[in-house]
């Protein structure tokens, strides 16, 4: 029986951060944009619904791009890029992020890349 502690490796998920492009999904003409509540920290990705809110004060600059159609959000920035599976069960979120992730060679689906 060994006296040291065992540490185990926890990968640091990518997270959004500045200058951070979102590219949203827009199905529906006239719809709007609303932006919600900031969070501080997240318990593992809010899967178990805890977070801490904080206000938030932001600079965004939207842009819509025509022509183009992606099934859910997706956010780049110089770290990462990432996909959101937001559904229930959890099964299927997983399901629906590693989706949109194998379609990201596909061409014309990130318009804003450079």
């Amino acid at each position: 029986i060994g006296t040291e502690a065992l540490t185990l490796a926890r990968p640091t998920p990518p997270r959004p951060a500045w200058a951070t492009q979102f590219i949203f999904p827009w199905n529906v003409s006239g719809a709007l944009l609303y932006m919600g509540d900031g969070h501080a920290a997240m318990g593992d990705g809010e899967v178990a619904g805890t977070a801490i809110e904080v206000p938030l004060r932001a600079r965004l600059q939207v842009n819509v791009i025509k022509g183009q159609k992606i099934n859910w959000p997706r956010f780049e920035n110089d770290d990462a890029i990432m996909t959101v599976g937001a559904y229930r069960p959890l099964d299927d979120c997983l399901r629906i992020a590693f989706t949109e992730l194998g379609r990201l060679d596909s061409p014309g689906l990130w318009p804003l890349r450079t």
